[in-house]
């Protein structure tokens, strides 16, 4: 009976907060941007971002370009 009711109140807290959980809005992303020799770049750059629907050959499904200062 104990066990019943154990099971019972973890289903009462744990249910609510699986059934509201989402997906983060938005996406967040940093790193360091170097030239071929490997030196750290300054300056003005244009970034281009691009999400696809598979790792080869797939279909792009968002893009969106950014002028940043490195």
């Amino acid at each position: 009976m104990k066990s019943i009711f154990r099971t019972g109140i973890y289903l009462l807290v744990l249910v609510p907060g699986i059934l509201f959980a989402q997906a983060p809005r938005q996406l967040s992303y940093q790193g360091m941007l170097t030239d071929a020799e490997g030196n750290p770049v300054d300056g003005t750059r244009n970034m281009t971002f691009r999400i696809y629907d598979a790792d080869v050959g797939g279909n792009e499904l968002w893009e969106e370009s950014h002028e940043m200062v490195v």
